[in-house]
C-alpha cells in the first residue's frame, strides 16, 4: 500500500469510526468533532463506554482542567473496560487519548469496542 492510499484509507477509517462513536454518543445527546481530540478529557470516552456497556462509571473528575485529571479519567475508563466489561487486548494508554497523536491506536481501539459491543451498539 502506498503512503497516499494509506492516508486515504486512514481518512475513511476516521470518518467511519467518528460516525459510529457519534451514533452511540447521540443516545446521551453528546458528540465528538473528531477522534484525534474527542476523547482528550476522558468525559466522552466515559460516556461512550457507559452507553456501550449499559453500566455506570461513578468516580471520575467531572470537570477536568488539569492534564492529570484528563489522563486519570481515561485511565478509569480503560480500567473499567478491562475489569467490568472483560474487554481484552486494549493496546492504547490513557495518555494516548489526551495527546491524540496516535491515530492508529485510536482507530484500533474503536474497532475493539465495535467488535466487543456490536450487539449492544446495534440497539
Amino acid at each position: 500500500m502506498t503512503t497516499e492510499s494509506g492516508k486515504k484509507w486512514e481518512e475513511v477509517q476516521k470518518k467511519a469510526f467518528t460516525h459510529w462513536v457519534n451514533s452511540q454518543l447521540a443516545k446521551r445527546d453528546e458528540s465528538i468533532d473528531n477522534l484525534q481530540d474527542g476523547f482528550a478529557s476522558g468525559l466522552k470516552l466515559i460516556a461512550l463506554i457507559e452507553v456501550l456497556s449499559g453500566k455506570s462509571i461513578t468516580k471520575y473528575t467531572k470537570n477536568p482542567r488539569l492534564k492529570a485529571h484528563k489522563i486519570n479519567n481515561c485511565f478509569i475508563a480503560l480500567k473499567f473496560l478491562q475489569e467490568e466489561c472483560q474487554v481484552k487486548n486494549i493496546t492504547i494508554a490513557a495518555e494516548d487519548f489526551v495527546q491524540g497523536n496516535q491515530m492508529n491506536l485510536l482507530l484500533g481501539f474503536c474497532w475493539l469496542l465495535l467488535r466487543n459491543f456490536q450487539d449492544r451498539a446495534a440497539e
